[in-house]
């Protein structure tokens, strides 16, 4: 696939562990990014949240996700997932997660949610996806609720940037496009050691202005 981009993914002020987990993944045929935002109040969340993007790539990896059944892809997922934690040894209960994800394919782009944070795609037109609920303190994880989920021809996307609503929460929300736009654009050409060491300082500095959730973005952009 012809997309090049990056993640990063930072902890937030006094937290012991950084309950974001990101990643980009390339296959032969497909482009897959990921955001998970572990739920704060569940104690091994951070766990759920690294193996949930990691069972997602399993699946593509395997050709075992359905593009034409999302619905039966969210199970053939869920199934996996529940699989990895309970070999840890753990309750999924308490490694409840957030899920955004986008799978980039030759033909069609999948861009599915559930939870908060957001997922902004440059395309024909610009997509900005996001949860503005009226119970913006209560958090939907990943199994509670089916996805939701927006499907676009692969050839109009020029752009893909995902964000955990510690970042999400940072941007006003009238300048969103703007910030992904200038952000991808401002760091896609640099070094890659320098670009990382810039962004992770970028980001740590929020933590001193009253943002100190984890932080984790992840973009990328057509070639």
């Amino acid at each position: 696939m012809m997309f090049n981009g990056f993640g990063i993914s930072v902890k937030g002020k006094n937290k012991i562990l950084n309950q974001d987990y990101c990643l980009l993944r390339h296959f032969k045929n497909a482009c897959l990014m990921v955001v998970c935002d572990g739920l704060g109040s569940k104690k091994f969340s951070h766990i759920g949240a690294k193996y949930l993007a990691k069972s997602l790539t399993t699946i593509l990896r395997k050709k075992q996700f359905d593009f034409d059944d999302l619905v039966n892809s969210e199970s053939i997922l869920l199934n996996l997932w529940q699989k990895y934690i309970n070999k840890q040894g753990l309750n999924i209960k308490d490694c409840s997660t957030t899920l955004l994800c986008a799978i980039i394919s030759e033909k069609y782009a999948y861009f599915g949610r559930v939870g908060d944070g957001m997922i902004v795609v440059f395309a024909d037109t610009t997509y900005i996806l996001e949860d503005n609920g009226e119970f913006s303190n209560v958090t939907t994880p990943f199994g509670s609720q089916k996805m939701k989920w927006l499907q676009l021809d692969s050839s109009n996307i020029k752009a893909i940037g995902l964000c955990s609503d510690g970042i999400s929460e940072i941007i006003d929300s009238q300048h969103t496009k703007t910030f992904f736009s200038e952000y991808i654009s401002e760091y896609k050409r640099m070094d890659s050691h320098a670009r990382r060491t810039e962004i992770r300082a970028w980001l740590n500095s929020f933590n001193n202005k009253g943002f100190c959730d984890d932080k984790s973005i992840v973009v990328a952009w057509r070639m």
